[in-house]
């Protein structure tokens, strides 16, 4: 059971990071290893404990049933109490062994989270922009084949086959690369002033999306836009917080009043900040 919410975030983190792929900083890795090994420990206790032999009311139902057979006859001569004491001694020695290793457990996630958030930054900027770079730079690549279809029937009209199925996989990395974004920036507990998340995808939304509450100009299904991204002057990126803050602050001194006032209707009809 995870104790600590942000735990269950880095485990998603690890598992996007499987799927992309992408790695993450060395200190976050042993730290992951790390909660594994006490995990480890803790189950193999656990499974020791969980042994008959370990368990005295089940060695004093043996021994009793030993004793009766020696009294009638059956046995050699009386058993003696040492595998009831040795089933106590165990049963202590794995139960206190179990409670400290719970606890080194919850000392090994609070520095896992800690360690994570420390290295937010670093992993947008070194381990999650180089595969969305690289997305892009394949998507560009490809868009061109599918000689400006944008949904399945067209695709299969344009004899287009091929470079769809290569953007719809590229699609499904690109939607992996910014949930493990959103991901980190949770770990973080990043604060931002863009409560909408203006600026998470597009360095350029103001541009492209004026106003947030209309229909967005890319196509909904994935591969399609991934291939609108490719072939549209936009500007995609992956910011850290600190870039999506700055991008936000530049914005908004950029703003008049009436602009203000739109954006501020904007963002409590949407349930933002």
């Amino acid at each position: 059971m995870n104790r600590n919410p942000s735990e269950s975030l880095i485990r998603k983190l690890f598992e996007l990071g499987e799927r992309v792929p992408f790695s993450l900083p060395d200190p976050v890795t042993e730290g992951w290893n790390a909660l594994e090994r006490v995990r480890d420990a803790r189950a193999h206790a656990q499974a020791q404990l969980d042994r008959p032999e370990n368990q005295p009311d089940h060695m004093e139902e043996v021994l009793a049933g030993k004793a009766a057979d020696a009294a009638f006859g059956k046995g050699s001569k009386l058993p003696t109490a040492k595998p009831f004491v040795d089933a106590r001694d165990a049963r202590d020695r794995l139960t206190f062994e179990l409670k400290f290793l719970l606890r080194a457990e919850d000392v090994v996630v609070g520095r896992l989270v800690s360690t994570t958030a420390d290295e937010g930054e670093a992993i947008i900027s070194n381990h999650l922009k180089p595969p969305h770079a690289q997305v892009l730079s394949e998507a560009r690549k490809l868009a061109p084949g599918l000689k400006g279809a944008r949904t399945e029937a067209e695709v299969l009209g344009k004899d287009a086959r091929e470079p769809w199925l290569k953007l719809q996989v590229l699609a499904q990395t690109y939607q992996s690369l910014h949930v493990a974004r959103r991901t980190v920036v949770a770990i973080m507990g990043a604060e931002s002033s863009d409560g909408l998340n203006q600026f998470t995808e597009f360095e350029d939304m103001d541009v492209l999306r004026p106003n947030l509450r209309t229909a967005a100009p890319w196509p909904e299904e994935g591969w399609a836009k991934l291939a609108w991204i490719a072939t549209t002057p936009c500007k995609p990126w992956l910011p850290t917080p600190r870039e999506q803050e700055s991008r936000w602050t530049a914005w908004w001194k950029e703003c008049g009043g009436e602009e203000r006032a739109r954006l501020h209707h904007q963002v409590h009809a949407m349930g933002g900040r």
